[in-house]
């Protein structure tokens, strides 16, 4: 590959970058310099490239980006009638076999239900999706 075949990409085709895990990392400093330098990279291929940056709240906020260049956005648990639809539709696109398929959905309902462990973490859509797919 060509040593400028990245940059090209990034500025004359419309690009998605995907970033995870800032919060991740333990020393401070490093996470201002790392921070520092996806602002910089995200400033110099903006024009036609898309950036999303994901993290949890806990360990972003020693070291966030710069509010006025960065939308903000926080994902909120879901509600008890959206992780009970989420459920549900899980199941039905996933189980084929009816019995199995109602089983599987009381199975989870119950168990979001009745611990309370449980129920707090099916707020998460990431871990709700876990513990479906598990069942």
């Amino acid at each position: 590959m060509p040593e400028d075949f990245f940059a090209g990409l990034l500025t004359e085709r419309d690009t998605l970058m995907v970033y995870d895990g800032l919060d991740e990392i333990k020393d401070k400093e490093l996470k201002k310099t790392v921070r520092d330098e996806i602002e910089r990279f995200a400033h110099d291929f903006g024009t036609h490239t898309q950036h999303v940056f994901t993290s949890r709240k806990t360990g972003y906020e020693e070291a966030p980006l710069t509010v006025d260049r960065f939308l903000h956005l926080e994902l909120q648990p879901l509600e008890k009638n959206q992780i009970s639809k989420f459920v549900k539709d899980w199941y039905s696109e996933r189980e084929r076999d009816s019995k199995s398929r109602a089983e599987k959905i009381e199975s989870l309902m119950h168990a979001i239900q009745e611990n309370a462990a449980v129920g707090q973490l099916a707020g998460n859509p990431l871990l709700l999706t876990a513990r479906a797919a598990n069942l």
